[in-house]
């Protein structure tokens, strides 16, 4: 089934390609040069063009190659500041950003005091303790009115994930534990994440947990607090990990299942927040592996159809609200990528048949906007596939144009550093 699965997929690609992949005049008519990635700069003249892109879009998907990209972390932030300052983007949803620890965070701190330190116990650390993240992290503190954040991950990881029972307990009261045992079900949840995360001594009875957080949430539908609505979504959450867990330890078509559902679960966050702000606009940080659009269109590798099976945030997005969704994935064609648990960074040496390679020929300047659009010079490439570093810096073929509105390139990456 998987070798007729990546025989369909390889007839609907357009396989050859000649030694260059696009004509030359694409780059002079659809590149935009990118003046610079440091968020500490004031000046937006080389983003203005974007104003034009996004004026119909409420939701602005960010990607990136690799969670230890430090250069597209200062590239987004700087976008961030752009869009949240020059057009009407005012919230942040954030891959890693759990959905209740991110609420509570919002909750806990009225001011910009102390939000940086909530901000960084409800978001990934991978993220929110990179030095390449501090001045994103100073920014949102300092302009809490104005800019918005939320969490839409669904999995534990954070430093708040296992104080959920006490985080309920706090804003909706007893009365959200009527019928079981609070000092249990509390030991219990704690049990689940030491078994997933720390070892197998770790004992947690699933059974009762899932029946807890059933009652929890049935609790929670009774009552009028203010908090109950962004609580029960947080105990749906729960639920949609504790079975994704489930799937993670089955055969490895249930795992790729579980990868799905993920993706699935953080919509469900994205669209619970636009049912509750329906005139509103969002940014979403997130991977390019999240951010793309029709995936199936891609091989993951020989034999192997992971992609065709998965469904990704944006394509899931993409079919819940059209138009109104513009997906931005970034790459680069040199440098060095990893993350702040890694000790020795990653070498990234764009292969020969490569775009990237190819970007590096054609573009002079270090910073680029690639617009994707399917109009003018890029609209007989459409369903042209090439090869390209866009998923995790390694090279697979794909109809690129059908999954991205637009590639961020930045020719020389370099590594997340740990912040001091």
């Amino acid at each position: 089934m998987k070798s007729l699965t990546l025989l369909i997929a390889l007839c609907i690609l357009h396989i050859g390609f000649g030694q260059q992949i696009f004509d030359s005049k694409v780059y002079s008519t659809c590149v935009n040069k990118i003046e610079s990635i440091d968020p500490n700069t004031s000046k937006f003249d080389d983003l203005q063009f974007l104003k034009e892109k996004l004026q119909n879009k409420q939701i602005m998907i960010l990607g990136e190659s690799g969670h230890g990209d430090g250069a597209t972390f200062q590239a987004k932030t700087r976008l961030v500041k752009f869009l949240t300052t020059q057009t009407d983007f005012r919230t942040i949803a954030f891959e890693g950003g759990g959905f209740f620890e991110m609420y509570y965070a919002n909750v806990k701190t009225t001011d910009s005091k102390g939000f940086v330190s909530e901000l960084q116990k409800s978001w990934y650390d991978i993220w929110s303790g990179s030095a390449q993240i501090k001045e994103l992290l100073k920014y949102l503190s300092e302009n809490r009115e104005q800019v918005k954040t939320i969490g839409i991950e669904n999995q534990a990881g954070t430093a708040y994930w296992t104080e959920f029972p006490a985080i309920v307990k706090e804003l909706a009261g007893e009365s959200a534990f009527h019928g079981l045992k609070y000092d249990s079900f509390d030991s219990n949840f704690k049990n689940f994440y030491g078994s997933m995360y720390i070892d197998t001594t770790y004992k947690a009875d699933i059974p009762q947990l899932k029946s807890d957080l059933k009652t929890i949430r049935e609790n929670l539908s009774k009552t009028q607090n203010q908090h109950s609505k962004p609580l029960i979504q947080g105990v749906l959450n729960i639920e949609g990990f504790i079975r994704q867990m489930e799937l993670n330890f089955g055969s490895y078509d249930e795992q790729n299942q579980s990868i799905s559902m993920r993706d699935s679960l953080m919509v469900e966050n994205v669209k619970w927040w636009i049912r509750n702000n329906p005139d509103r606009k969002l940014i979403i940080w997130t991977a390019n592996f999240h951010a793309v659009d029709n995936l199936q269109q891609a091989i993951y590798a020989e034999g192997d159809n992971f992609y065709q099976v998965m469904k990704s945030l944006g394509q899931r997005l993409k079919s819940e609200y059209g138009e109104k969704v513009f997906n931005m994935a970034f790459t680069s064609s040199q440098g060095y990528s990893g993350n702040i648990y890694e000790s020795e960074a990653n070498q990234l040496v764009a292969d020969p048949d490569s775009w990237e390679a190819e970007l590096s020929k054609q573009i002079k300047f270090d910073y680029a906007f690639v617009d994707f659009g399917k109009t003018g010079s890029m609209r007989k490439y459409k369903n042209y596939a090439f090869n390209s570093l866009l998923l995790g810096f390694r090279n697979r073929k794909a109809t690129w144009l059908n999954m991205f509105d637009a590639v961020f390139y930045i020719r020389t990456m370099y590594r997340s550093d740990a912040a001091n």
